[in-house]
């Protein structure tokens, strides 16, 4: 220390209580000696010469420093820093007891420095929370906890603040990074937390749709959730119904759809809702904006919005025609008219229309021929003289077709109170509510229709001989009818001509033929020798005024196959003026022809007189008729029996209505029906073709039946009854075919079959056993040729084996000398002479190089004579050999071994040293070039014996 510092130092020596406060300086201006009290005179206390001292104040420094009251360096120096220090550890602490520091003291001040608490009372304050050092002390007053079991506990999981550890203990949480985790992903306690985690959540937002959501499955919950469903309730709703999205289910529901079928049908027709869906629907319209048209005019289903539009376009037409015919008269009785051309090309427009016009083009193309005519003089009180007379025509035909209706109505009315339990009333009791509808109409077309029904109605229950017993008709009214109709020919607006005679006039329930001769007949036509003949196989008839059963319609069938026709096909809609040159044949009841109206009489009269129609004799209907007669005869009887059993064997029901197949129940396997089943789908017009029967159960044919799938049943007795049974209860129409097969027949064929298949199987067994025999010599023969060979073989190779040898050895000579680089050497010390298989074998020399390219090292060259002869070369017999030669190889890099083989073939020159048209091939390839060859070359082989 500096002399100019010692009394300060001294003084700072006392404040430490380092020495005695009657300490003094001995020679006043340094520490060479300082003296006290306590010491003796011959005692220095020179701090360079006293280290315990100086070893103190490092002490005392050291505990301040800890203490956090000293911050200056602990170098044993003492000055203002240290008494400061030391001033603020006795104002926290207290001073030590004693005058100055002594072991002891310093002993407690080390003491209290060593767990850093501040003061005394910092220190009973901490220790009464637990708490045994400063820092954690402080740290956990930091953290905000307010005892140290806490604040162990916090920190031994982890947290920093008390904040955090209480949170995370009301939560559940078992560690800082655990409720960090789940903070983070917004839980607020574990169990939710492990919840989540246990479900495969990860976050709390998600966690609350899901349990909110109703699922027990998260991929459930999850699929739902990504179409935007976010409960199950709606979901397995939206499922059900098959939405796939929320937003597609919510817009289906806001329409009031329940199903997404509905609902997407809707929106891909550009419907609003499940009310106009439903309404489409049930109205039969397939096109969305013919639906709106229609309802715009106050239509609700297509039947009637359709029937509107026919009626409007046929309305359309008959004006149009009426219009024309109009014009055609006019102009044929004034044909002097100034405006001829304008009317004609109006004229020509509407014509051309009239197949194929709309309601409005032929409406508008009307109105102009219309107002052309107009302007001619005369002509509008022509029109509408004509307009009177068709009104009335009208009318009277109502009339006549409401009389005939009420009189039907009438006579079923009747005919339905004696037969009340019959199977058909349903049938004719829904006709007669709709017919006691139509006769108060005044619409022709509607009563035209009801006309049309009844009297179908009454052809497909066979109620025409049932109806006229009850038709109620005083005898002198039926006189008058009968003969009025007896007398139409003669009262007919038409001439009766040589032409139509035969149609006109005879009796009237005959059934006419008529040919059509005219270009459109579809296939009738007659040749150089005047036969008949239908050119596409189908004779389209058409009839009018009869019913055509299926007795008749096989009897047409069986008419008109000797002219070539296979298939019939006769027009459902009957005989009309517009289509009776469309049909080959024609078929008149002249009662209906008489009774039919004026334009399809007009019609088939024209075209009788132009002989476009001609009588066709060479179908007799009386005959047609007798068969129907027997036919039906037979199948009453055959109906008969199969219900009273009297019958066995096999027969057949046709359901008229059905569309299906033709079916069979067999107790016997199907192979001994062919015939039978041949000669049913013959009769049933099928071309004798019996495969296209299908073998069924009863069961099945019964279902197939009910399900209109059984055009036809073949069965036995015993199964047509329960059938037949079964279709009277549950109202099936069926038809009794008047055909019937005997258990003989069958039987018959079953012991033919068998017969067959034994023959089948003894032949076979014929053809085994000589098969067998055959066998057994070929190979005997084989063994013996084999033995023959070799005894050759094994001759020719000793007489030609030196020779073979030695062209073998130039060959290997060759082979050594290029691969193992190697030359064969004679007893006399010379070279073998060898072959240049480089420069004869190119292929082989090329293998060579690039083996050796890829590090192939050869360890062995074998050879042998493949096959050795002679060959005729430019009239020269020369020596040709081939050889076989394997080269084994090894790859030290691949650690592989190899063997490659090659036939190497030459013609031998001797004469002219030379190898001639050399041939070579890797072994088992390309045989056949080897092959060619020795033939190419004639080789007779001296090695090998053929």
């Amino acid at each position: 220390m500096y002399e100019n510092k010692a009394k300060p130092n001294l003084k700072t020596l006392k404040q430490l209580r380092l020495i005695p406060e009657d300490s003094f300086l001995s020679a006043g201006s340094n520490f060479t000696q300082i003296v006290w009290h306590s010491f003796g005179s011959s005692q220095s206390t020179d701090l360079m010469t006293q280290p315990a001292l100086r070893q103190t104040v490092v002490r005392m420094q050291t505990a301040l420093f800890r203490l956090k009251f000293y911050s200056g360096d602990t170098d044993g120096l003492i000055g203002p820093g240290t008494v400061k220090s030391f001033n603020a550890y006795m104002a926290a602490f207290g001073p030590p007891s004693g005058d100055f520091l002594n072991a002891s003291t310093l002993a407690v001040m080390e003491s209290n420095s060593q767990d850093g608490f501040g003061s005394q009372r910092e220190r009973q304050l901490a220790r009464s929370m637990g708490f045994e050092d400063a820092d954690s002390f402080n740290a956990a007053k930091r953290a905000g906890f307010d005892n140290a079991s806490s604040y162990r506990e916090a920190k031994s999981k982890g947290f920093d603040t008390r904040h955090e550890y209480d949170d995370a203990r009301r939560g559940g949480f078992y560690s800082r990074e655990e409720y960090q985790r789940a903070r983070s992903v917004g839980f607020a306690t574990a169990d939710d937390y492990n919840a989540a985690r246990a479900v495969g959540i990860e976050t709390r937002a998600e966690y609350a749709i899901y349990t909110r959501s109703g699922f027990s499955n998260v991929s459930d919950f999850r699929a739902a959730r990504s179409i935007g469903f976010t409960d199950k309730v709606t979901f397995d709703t939206a499922r059900t119904a098959g939405f796939k999205s929320l937003d597609e289910f919510q817009s289906g529901r806001n329409a009031g759809f329940t199903s997404a079928r509905d609902y997407r049908l809707a929106v891909s027709l550009g419907l609003d809702n499940q009310a106009e869906l439903a309404a489409f629907k049930s109205s039969g319209f397939n096109d969305v904006r013919v639906y709106r048209a229609a309802k715009a005019k106050g239509f609700t289903d297509k039947v009637a919005y359709e029937k509107a539009l026919v009626r409007e376009l046929k309305d359309a037409q008959q004006n149009a025609k009426a219009l024309l015919a109009d014009a055609d008269t006019f102009l044929r009785l004034n044909p002097a008219v100034p405006n001829l051309i304008e009317i004609a090309e109006k004229a020509a427009a509407l014509n051309a229309t009239l197949s194929s016009g709309t309601t409005d083009v032929l409406t508008q193309t009307a109105g102009r021929l219309e107002g052309v005519l107009a302007a001619v003089p005369g002509y509008n009180d022509f029109a509408a003289k004509r307009e009177q007379e068709r009104a009335a025509a009208a009318a009277a035909q109502k009339v006549q077709i409401k009389n005939e209706l009420t009189t039907v109505r009438d006579a079923l009315m009747r005919w339905v109170s004696a037969n009340i339990s019959s199977p058909n009333l349903p049938d004719i009791v829904g006709e007669l509510r709709l017919l006691s509808e139509t006769v108060k109409s005044n619409d022709l077309e509607d009563l035209t229709d009801a006309e049309t029904a009844i009297k179908a109605l009454i052809s497909r229950h066979h109620l025409s001989s049932d109806l006229n017993a009850l038709t109620d008709k005083a005898p002198s009214d039926q006189q008058q009818v009968t003969a009025a109709i007896e007398n139409a020919a003669e009262v007919s607006p038409f001439a009766i001509t040589p032409s139509n005679e035969f149609l006109m006039r005879g009796p009237l329930d005959e059934v006419v033929v008529i040919q059509n001769a005219g270009p459109d007949a579809p296939a009738l036509v007659r040749n150089l020798a005047g036969d008949f003949s239908f050119t596409n196989g189908i004779a389209t008839i058409c009839a009018l005024g009869f019913e055509v059963t299926p007795s008749i319609s096989r009897g047409l069938r069986d008419a008109v196959k000797p002219m070539g026709a296979t298939e019939t096909n006769l027009s459902a809609a009957g005989c009309r003026a517009d289509n009776i040159h469309n049909a080959d044949l024609l078929l008149f009841n002249r009662k209906a022809f008489l009774e039919s109206g004026t334009e399809f009489a007009a019609a088939v009269l024209e075209a009788l007189e132009t002989r476009t129609l001609r009588p066709f004799t060479l179908i007799d209907f009386d005959k047609l008729n007798a068969r129907r007669q027997e036919e039906d005869n037979l199948s009453a009887t055959i109906s008969s029996d199969i219900k009273s059993g009297a019958r066995k064997g096999y027969g057949v029901i046709q359901f008229p209505s059905a569309k299906g197949d033709s079916c069979a129940v067999l107790s016997e396997e199907r192979a001994a029906y062919t015939d039978t089943l041949s000669q049913v789908a013959g009769f049933a017009g099928f071309e004798a073709d019996w495969t296209r029967f299908k073998t069924v159960t009863q069961n099945e044919a019964y279902t197939d039946i009910q399900r209109n799938r059984c055009a036809i049943l073949f069965a036995s007795t015993e199964t047509l009854s329960q059938m037949m049974t079964a279709m009277e209860r549950d109202d099936i129409s069926f038809n009794v075919l008047p055909l019937w097969f005997d258990d003989k027949v069958i039987a018959d064929a079953m012991a033919k079959l068998n017969a067959d298949r034994d023959k089948a199987s003894k032949d076979a067994e014929t053809r085994r056993l000589a098969n067998q025999a055959e066998a057994v010599a070929a190979e005997r023969r084989s063994k013996e040729a084999a033995q023959q060979k070799a005894v050759r073989q094994a001759a020719m190779r000793e007489t030609n084996s030196a020779a073979a040898t030695a062209l073998m050895n130039q060959f290997d000579g060759g082979l050594k000398k290029v691969v193992l680089g190697t030359s064969v050497v004679s007893p006399n010390g010379e070279d073998n002479r060898s072959v240049e298989i480089s420069k004869i074998f190119p292929d082989f020399s090329r293998w060579h190089a690039s083996m050796t390219a890829e590090k192939w090292s050869p360890t062995l060259v074998s050879t042998a004579i493949s096959d050795y002869g002679t060959v005729d070369w430019k009239g020269r017999k020369l020596e040709a050999i081939v050889v076989e030669a394997r080269v084994k190889t090894t790859n030290r890099e691949r650690g592989e071994y190899r063997e490659d083989c090659f036939q190497l073939g030459a013609v031998v020159d001797a004469e002219f040293d030379m190898m001639r048209d050399p041939i070579e091939i890797s072994c088992g390839e390309n045989d056949a070039a080897l092959v060619a060859w020795k033939a190419g070359h004639t080789l007779t082989s001296g090695w090998i014996a053929n």
